[in-house]
């Protein structure tokens, strides 16, 4: 016997994933923010105005009035919280890092293509705004993470990210990009032999380039507690303490010190609110960031275009448009990797 669906399941069984998050974020947007709630306290307005039978009931109209005002303040109040997660008040506020720090070079070290949108604000204001040396090294080709629904066959999904990534990286401005092909998902899996490779690897990297700011993930938290940001973190760490060292494998390069190593870090409470119980964990290891700079919503946008293949803008209950309203900053771990003293 077939079930017939009701008008209602009917119209949401139309609804992309993606007009689901519009029609959330327009009404969020419509009661969550200050331009929304002018939109919608001048409509009510005017509504009453000019619905002349309103008029012969002054009872209702006090109400009507009562009510938007009500809605109007516990709205904003709502928004003021929203945003609220998305800070981290003990941070110094920056307009740039690489300015801040004088830096003329920056390597990333990432696990995954896509992993450079987490810092796109970084990483654009470096390459695009203060012509500042951008180099990165993704350490796996993301043959992993095969999305659903798919947009190609799985084999070809490593040529795809790797694409996606080096599209997104010229936007960027970055100037040297190094995709690696260690295995997705098992970095932490790596024998000994195969660890030490790829610390090695880094080394020469580090020495080569001299950079004075070096970006990866907190060995900890790893930003959103995937084992390949946590292990990547440990083994770009692990590399700048043998890296600074004169006195390991010389054949490798002169020793050099980077002023900074730069943990990305997730915005805390917004994790401890919103996240699932991963992230709730993610929240409690990760260190306290110390420095904060605004995020660039149009290079995170286009990476989300950008990244076709793996379905971003699907990963919140919200469209970037209107998330990135309060999601507004990137937060950093900014610290001496040889001494461990912050900076």
């Amino acid at each position: 016997m077939q079930v017939k669906e009701t008008p209602k399941q009917q119209v949401s069984a139309r609804l992309s994933s993606r007009q689901k998050q519009n029609l959330l974020g327009f009404t969020f947007f419509s009661v969550g923010s200050p331009s929304g709630i002018l939109l919608s306290l001048t409509y009510g307005l005017w509504f009453m105005k000019h619905f002349s039978f309103l008029r012969r009931f002054k009872r209702l109209r006090l109400f009507l009035v009562a009510v938007l005002i009500v809605v109007t303040i516990g709205t904003l109040m709502a928004g003021y919280w929203f945003n609220e997660l998305f800070e981290e008040k003990n941070a110094k506020q920056v307009d740039s890092l690489v300015a801040y720090f004088k830096a003329q070079s920056v390597l990333g070290i990432f696990a995954h293509a896509d992993d450079e949108t987490l810092a796109a604000g970084f990483l654009a204001d470096a390459g695009q705004r203060n012509s500042v040396f951008v180099h990165t090294i993704t350490l796996t080709r993301g043959e992993a993470g095969y999305p659903d629904p798919p947009i190609c066959r799985k084999e070809d999904l490593k040529l795809v990210r790797e694409a996606e990534l080096r599209c997104y990286g010229f936007f960027l401005g970055i100037d040297r990009q190094d995709v690696w092909d260690y295995p997705d998902g098992k970095l932490s899996l790596l024998p000994k032999q195969g660890q030490s490779e790829l610390v090695d690897r880094l080394v020469e990297q580090i020495r080569r380039d001299k950079p004075d700011l070096i970006l990866s993930f907190d060995p900890d938290g790893g930003y959103s507690g995937h084992i390949d940001h946590q292990e990547t973190g440990r083994l770009t760490t692990r590399a700048i303490v043998y890296a600074a060292d004169s006195e390991y494998k010389p054949e490798l390069g002169s020793a050099h010190v980077p002023d900074s190593l730069l943990y990305i870090l997730a915005p805390k409470r917004a994790l401890q609110m919103l996240g699932d119980e991963k992230l709730r964990t993610v929240a409690k290891v990760q260190p306290s960031p110390n420095y904060s700079m605004p995020i660039d919503k149009v290079a995170k946008l286009t990476g989300w275009r950008t990244h076709t293949s793996q379905h971003l803008d699907q990963a919140y209950p919200v469209p970037g448009w209107l998330l990135f309203e309060f999601f507004d900053q990137e937060h950093f771990l900014a610290f001496d990797p040889v001494t461990n003293e912050l900076r």
